[in-house]
């Protein structure tokens, strides 16, 4: 993976294959563009859609405050936001250019923002409505389409979990595009390490960050004391994660089909996991920084664990990194790592056969995002044999904790973080 080069990297987002040319995302929906309709590029679906609402001055009504997200998926399900989302593109009842996409628009929709399936089209805002992804398909859907994901969804019900909004989908066909978008969407609304993040981060040491926390490292005389105050300031910058990754798996199609007690040890045992390749980004040979800016060095992380995990943990950031994924494949490569198989889980064929779907989306976006096909079909089973890599970090990192499951009660935790990696918190949790 050393091979791959800074050209590489920079354009993992943007796509020269010949098949990404043919797709340009509707601004509105993020389906499939027809052409330049109102001002505005889109599809077949929302041009009629917009047609109709002004010709008819019809005046439409939001169940959800104005704030539902619209996506191929779901954009009949409310018209007031859909309707709303065209404007706020820049459709225009006065506008009167109709047909094909002018040529320099062609261009401009092989850049990242179009081919990153007009991933950065909806708001923040939006994204934590994602959990109304529902919706009937349309004829104007991307011609590639997943057969073997025909099953992810196999009911019109809501599924009662831990995750009551967790992503439904009915009928159960999803198209690759549809999978990319939603989780694309969905891990730049809940991940503090996407590259734009990173690059605004002011990094300061642990030690360094506060005149209290210079005072109370030196005045800490043995390394097992500096274990634990590290560990405390470890976790309490890890913890925030924790519901990130929730909010990030409940918006990951099909999720929210799998059983309760699946969705938590899909959780519990991933979470580590996903939070260490989303950090990856923001770490290099001698440190780890947090989403905060604050960075341990290796030598703490060498004091937290031991030197043989410290050279794991950053022999394995390293290697990722020199994928130069993008924010929409480390969204994919999450979802991934989040639906690997677990001790205890009851429905395992379920979730293996959501994980081929979502290794098929990463696969299509990583080759249609470069233009060097061999080094692209080298990065796939790379990413695979990181996940066994990763599977071993995360279960040497649940084995470190074993010492605070023995001695939880002179050591303050975050509740959460104690919960995630099954600490005891309190007297109860012993009975």
């Amino acid at each position: 993976m050393a091979g791959l080069n800074k050209q590489q990297c920079a354009g993992s987002d943007a796509s020269s294959t010949t098949s990404s040319k043919t797709f340009v995302a509707c601004k509105v929906c993020g389906d499939k563009a027809s052409g330049y309709h109102y001002g505005v590029t889109s599809c077949e679906g929302c041009k009629g859609f917009f047609r109709r609402s002004i010709q008819k001055q019809i005046e439409y009504r939001c169940l959800r405050d104005g704030k539902c997200l619209v996506i191929r998926l779901n954009r009949n399900r409310c018209q007031y936001c859909r309707f709303k989302k065209c404007l706020a593109v820049g459709m225009s009842r006065d506008s009167v250019r109709y047909g094909r996409v002018p040529k320099k628009s062609r261009e401009a929709g092989n850049c990242a923002e179009d081919m990153n399936v007009c991933v950065n089209s909806t708001t923040p805002t939006q994204v934590s409505q994602l959990s109304s992804c529902g919706g009937t398909p349309t004829p104007t859907a991307p011609v590639i389409t997943m057969t073997n994901c025909a099953e992810i969804s196999t009911s019109t019900a809501v599924v009662t979990t831990i995750l009551p909004d967790s992503m439904t989908f009915s009928p159960p066909e999803l198209s690759i595009y549809d999978i990319i978008h939603c989780v694309a969407q969905a891990h730049r609304g809940h991940s503090t390490y996407t590259t734009e993040l990173v690059k605004e981060q002011t990094r300061i040491s642990l030690v360094n960050y506060s005149e209290k926390n210079n005072l109370i490292m030196q005045s800490l005389d043995t390394i097992e004391d500096q274990r634990i105050w590290l560990w405390q300031q470890y976790a309490m910058r890890m913890t925030p994660s924790v519901q990130r990754v929730v909010e990030f798996a409940k918006r990951v199609p099909g999720f929210g089909e799998f059983l309760q007690d699946d969705q938590l040890i899909l959780i519990k045992l991933g979470f580590f996991e996903v939070w260490l390749s989303h950090v990856a980004r923001a770490t290099n040979d001698s440190a780890l920084t947090f989403d905060d800016g604050v960075y341990v060095t290796r030598q703490q992380l060498e004091v937290i664990y031991d030197v043989d995990y410290a050279n794991a943990l950053f022999s394995f950031t390293s290697g990722l990194n020199n994928c130069c994924l993008s924010d929409t494949e480390i969204g994919l490569y999450s979802a991934l790592i989040l639906m690997t198989d677990r001790p205890g889980l009851t429905e395992t064929k379920m979730v293996l056969k959501t994980r081929e779907c979502i290794a098929e989306a990463l696969r299509v976006q990583i080759t249609r995002t470069r233009s060097n096909g061999v080094s692209a079909l080298q990065i796939m089973p790379a990413l695979e044999a990181k996940i066994h890599e990763l599977r071993t970090l995360g279960e040497k990192h649940f084995a470190h904790l074993e010492w605070f499951r023995q001695n939880w009660s002179s050591i303050r935790l975050p509740p959460l973080f104690a919960e995630i990696f099954d600490i005891p918190k309190c007297e109860e949790d012993l009975q």
